[in-house]
């Protein structure tokens, strides 16, 4: 796996693959959003009733049957886990369910809940293992065009996120992007380049200071700046911190989301590759590792503006 990795991403190396899995197994909080479809004759009986985005599911009689029937299909994974997820609905998949990692916080709070992410890069590991055995053998629930996997990362101790950092090193290129090896039909309207949006929108109204300046801090501030008015402009919600369903990156409070696994083809060797990718991400976002690397993108970034 490590020469894959070195021979399709020159960055991401040997060393940071080992610093992941050994150094920074106790850094991370990791919690999944696993959609999952089956069929409407798997569910008959059932109306089409709508669907909201992750919103916990209410146990209906209707709801209870599809999770019924999760429980039976996934038996090892349900087992193991039933205290630490929980059901959404999501919109993209009407007959399906989102496997989340919370835990519902009573009747009487609903739909109000409890995250209940992973502290270490091991656990998330073996949960989507079972979860992959449990469901190469079965046949009833599957992925699709509109399912995905979102990893949610953030550290242990909140540290603050580097917003533009992150935006520099991420390799989301379109045709030649690691995060879209194995998985290039995820290259659509709700998992694009942000690092090419920025450019293009830079392009389009130049920031003087931002072309000529030589103040990292300054220049962080501008890309973080314009990263919210673009996840703004494509319908995300302006704030310190923005959201937007246009890219495959969500910047939270607290932690990252990437949303760019999923399809028919993601398997356990596609997650592993792309967890341990989003936790080298978070760690540069979170610290001042390869800082000399970051800077020379930076300027290199900001020369394609030019």
């Amino acid at each position: 796996m490590i020469k894959k990795f070195q021979n399709y991403l020159f960055e991401f190396k040997s060393e940071d693959i080992k610093l992941v899995l050994t150094g920074l197994v106790d850094y991370f909080t990791i919690g999944f959003e696993i959609e999952i479809e089956t069929s409407k004759e798997r569910v008959k009986g059932l109306k089409d009733v709508p669907r909201y985005e992750s919103v916990m599911m209410y146990p209906s009689r209707q709801n209870r049957k599809m999770m019924e029937d999760f429980k039976f299909c996934f038996p090892n994974f349900y087992q193991k886990y039933k205290n630490r997820i929980s059901f959404h609905d999501d919109e993209t998949v009407l007959y399906g369910v989102e496997i989340v990692n919370s835990v519902p916080s009573g009747m009487k709070n609903f739909p109000s809940e409890t995250l209940k992410p992973f502290d270490n890069v091991k656990d998330a590991m073996e949960y989507m293992d079972i979860f992959f055995k449990d469901f190469k053998n079965q046949k009833h629930w599957k992925f699709s065009h509109r399912t995905s996997i979102h990893i949610n990362i953030g550290t242990r101790d909140n540290s603050p996120i580097n917003m533009t950092k992150g935006i520099i090193m991420i390799s989301d290129e379109e045709k030649s992007g690691f995060v879209f090896k194995g998985i290039d039909d995820r290259i659509t309207s709700y998992c694009g380049s942000i690092k090419q949006k920025l450019i293009d929108m830079f392009k389009k109204k130049p920031i003087y200071k931002l072309l000529y300046s030589n103040n990292i801090k300054e220049i962080e501030n501008i890309i973080q700046k314009k990263t919210i008015d673009l996840y703004d402009f494509y319908g995300g919600l302006k704030s310190e911190m923005a959201c937007a369903k246009s890219f495959g990156i969500i910047f939270k409070k607290n932690y990252v989301e990437f949303r760019y696994v999923g399809g028919e083809n993601v398997d356990e060797k596609i997650m592993r590759e792309k967890l341990l990718y989003f936790c080298y991400l978070v760690y540069l976002m979170t610290s001042e590792y390869r800082n000399k690397e970051y800077v020379r993108k930076l300027f290199s970034f900001i020369n394609k503006l030019k």
